[in-house]
């Protein structure tokens, strides 16, 4: 039996998602696995993770937090098709007090080939007020342990997010963009205002008129 039960969780590098199948409704009229079905894959992965750090769905029931997508770039590599059995690894790259930016990757499950990636920012958010907020110092530290166990991971090419690694040239950072413009993540809002879009620019971020924050339903 055991003497204690806050043990910590034990991260593997990189994290391995349960085995899940494409399923008959998400095929398309091409008869492959439709573009937005790739995109619940990844999310139903970092479901999976968000327990292990401690920011599931009992995380925003006691604590009224929360995580939104910012930021996701998808590449699609290779088909799938109805009844493909699927995996998804997960790698924490990098955070901070407000965001976590992971990389992912679909891979065939048996026969081991990648069917596409996805890089993400995720902002921690406060449901009462629906503004980004710090991490609280518990997953803080059950980040730090990720990010550990995760540095001996090589680092994927080609990313083009604007996240913490890039940051220590500039004070205005996106967080702080979000902040002083005041978005309400109630409404769902599109970085389209000239002041905010100029910031960000000047911030060197350059895809700042494209850059749209998701809200998660």
């Amino acid at each position: 039996m055991l003497d204690r039960t806050d043990l910590e969780p034990v991260f593997f590098a990189p994290f391995v998602s349960s085995l899940m199948r494409v399923e008959p409704g998400w095929i398309d009229y091409n008869g492959h696995l439709n573009m937005a079905y790739y995109n619940v894959l990844f999310d139903r992965a970092v479901d999976e993770v968000y327990e292990i750090l401690g920011t599931g769905a009992d995380y925003l029931k006691k604590h009224k937090h929360s995580t939104f997508t910012a930021e996701v770039h998808v590449r699609y590599v290779r088909e799938l098709h109805d009844g493909d059995p699927v995996r998804v690894t997960f790698q924490l790259l990098d955070y901070d007090s407000k965001r976590i930016h992971y990389f992912e990757q679909l891979f065939h499950a048996t026969e081991g080939w990648v069917s596409a990636t996805s890089e993400n920012m995720t902002l921690h958010v406060d449901m009462t007020t629906k503004k980004v907020a710090p991490f609280p110092d518990a997953i803080m530290r059950t980040l730090a342990r990720m990010k550990d166990a995760h540095a001996q991971l090589p680092r994927p090419e080609n990313l083009k997010a604007y996240f913490p690694a890039n940051l220590a040239a500039s004070s205005c950072t996106l967080v702080s963009i979000i902040e002083a413009v005041g978005i309400d993540f109630g409404m769902t809002p599109a970085l389209t205002n000239n002041s905010c879009i100029q910031s960000m620019r000047s911030a060197g971020i350059a895809s700042a008129g494209s850059i749209c924050l998701s809200r998660i339903a």
